[in-house]
C-alpha cells in the first residue's frame, strides 16, 4: 500500500487519527476516499499540477494530542490520545473539531496548550514540530 499526500482540503484542516482499532479503519476509509482526489488532481506530467499538489503538504506534520479525562469523557467517548496531522495548533484544533462537532471551540475557550511541555496562551499559529505532544489541558481560574 502507498501512502498519498493529503488533499488540499485534508491538508489546511488537519487529519486525525484516533489510537484505536475500529476507528484506524474509519480513518483509513476516509484517507483512501480522499487520495482518490490527490490522484486526481497530480495525474500526468503537468509541472504546475505536481507544483501546486506539492505545496499543499508543506509544513505539515505528524503530531500526538493528549487530551484530559473530563475532556474525553464528555466530547470524544473516552479516547483520550490521537495522532493528527497539521501545520500548526489552528489546524489542530480544526482537525479534532472536524472529527468531534463542538470541540474546537471547547478546545479554544475552555483550555490551555502545552506544546512539548511549554504552556503556550495563544498559539494558534506555533508552528508544530514532527512528533510534538501537544496536551489540551483545562483552564485553572481563581475566584
Amino acid at each position: 500500500m502507498t501512502t498519498e499526500a493529503p488533499t488540499s482540503e485534508t491538508a489546511a484542516a488537519g487529519t486525525v487519527t484516533a489510537r484505536t482499532a475500529t476507528t484506524e479503519a474509519a480513518t483509513t476509509e476516509a484517507a483512501t476516499a480522499g487520495t482518490a482526489t490527490t490522484e486526481a488532481a497530480t495525474a500526468g506530467t503537468a509541472t504546475a499540477g505536481t507544483a501546486a499538489a506539492d505545496t499543499t503538504t508543506a509544513g505539515v506534520v505528524t503530531v500526538k494530542i493528549v487530551l484530559s479525562t473530563g475532556t474525553s469523557v464528555s466530547h470524544t467517548g473516552g479516547e483520550k490520545e490521537f495522532e493528527v496531522e497539521a501545520r500548526n495548533l489552528r489546524g489542530v484544533i480544526k482537525a479534532m473539531d472536524a472529527r468531534f462537532p463542538g470541540l474546537g471551540a471547547y478546545l479554544e475557550e475552555e483550555t490551555t496548550v502545552a506544546i512539548d511541555g511549554q504552556i503556550h496562551e495563544t498559539a494558534y499559529f506555533q508552528r508544530l514540530n514532527e512528533g510534538a505532544e501537544v496536551y489540551f489541558l483545562p483552564k485553572i481560574e481563581a475566584g
